[in-house]
């Protein structure tokens, strides 16, 4: 099963895209949100490993894509 990752975070429809073959769909809502998470993270994550910080930044993507679905 595909694990939801919010669609697209800046969805441009086909009309929009003039850039020949190499537009797409970009990164997903859920790639937004755990990049937004990882500044914050660092600041305090003394001792953390990169992985370990990136694992923490997903999981609290995944929390907040399940929040939004609550709210829909």
């Amino acid at each position: 099963m595909k694990k939801n990752d919010g669609g697209p975070a800046f969805p441009i429809y086909q009309e929009q895209m003039n850039l020949g073959d190499t537009a797409g769909p970009g990164m997903s809502l859920r790639d937004w949100f755990a990049g937004h998470v990882v500044s914050p993270m660092l600041m305090q994550a003394y001792g953390n490993t990169p992985a370990v910080l990136a694992e923490k930044a997903y999981q609290l993507a995944d929390a907040m894509l399940q929040e939004r679905e609550k709210e829909e």
